[in-house]
């Protein structure tokens, strides 16, 4: 039960990122792009880290470098999806760096679920 569990504040986070990505015009103040990039480095952040613990709970026994792969690929591939989508919403746009800062803190949220993992794997499967 607490496998299946474990998937829930992935998707949970994903679709708040869909639904912060769906508003139109959400835009930072003139002259802070780099505010911009920070909010999408610890949004991904936080995605990549519930991705990477729900993908431990459901691989319980392959190594963790397979798990950080498969953490990276999906957590790249649904923010250039997010991009993508932004293509579509009156007055958003859809930016290369920012999907450059989303890849950064999906690589953050590696090495953070990495340390965790032990630990996530051990509670997931007891009980």
């Amino acid at each position: 039960m607490r496998r299946r569990l474990a998937l829930l504040p992935a998707v949970l986070y994903a679709l708040t990122i869909a639904t912060l990505s769906h508003i139109p015009g959400l835009r930072p103040p003139p002259g802070a792009s780099w505010a911009d990039k920070a909010v999408h480095v610890v949004l991904y952040t936080g995605f990549g880290l519930t991705l990477a613990l729900a993908l431990t709970a459901q691989l319980p026994h392959r190594p963790f470098g397979k798990v950080a792969l498969w953490t990276f690929v999906l957590g790249a591939l649904y923010a250039a999806s997010d991009e993508v989508h932004q293509l579509f919403v009156p007055y958003r746009v859809a930016d290369f760096l920012d999907w450059v800062a989303d890849v950064v803190g999906i690589g953050i949220s590696v090495v953070l679920a990495r340390r965790l993992s032990r630990r996530w794997n051990r509670w997931i499967h007891t009980g």
